[in-house]
């Protein structure tokens, strides 16, 4: 057990990427139902939250092990959207402290006024 909160994410968004790779891995409200359960099931995480807009989409993972799995979900998100893009260099990934201010940010910037 550790005294931090075990999250990391990673994820494009506008800033990052084309609004045509954006669309190729958008993933609908379907699609975020089925992977949030896949990812639950397939690895060694303790949860998962997913944000798909038009603007993001980004995925964080808390979970002892998430450094580990981040590359391996990867490769499935990969593999289910049926493209390179969440491999690919225009992904953003982060962990721990830094995933803790980013998941605010963008609650603030996505629930707010």
């Amino acid at each position: 057990m550790t005294d931090y909160i075990p999250l990391g994410y990673f994820g494009i968004s506008h800033k990052s990427a084309s609004v045509e790779i954006r669309d190729q891995i958008a993933l609908s409200v379907d699609e975020q139902r089925f992977a949030l359960s896949e990812l639950i099931k397939s690895f060694e995480i303790d949860g998962v939250l997913i944000v798909s807009t038009c603007n993001r989409t980004e995925i964080f993972i808390s979970g002892e092990e998430y450094a580990v799995e981040m590359p391996k979900i990867r490769k499935w998100l990969d593999s289910f959207k049926n493209c390179t893009h969440f491999t690919d260099d225009q992904i953003i990934q982060s962990g721990n402290g830094y995933a803790v201010v980013d998941v605010v940010s963008i609650s603030c910037r996505v629930f707010g006024s």
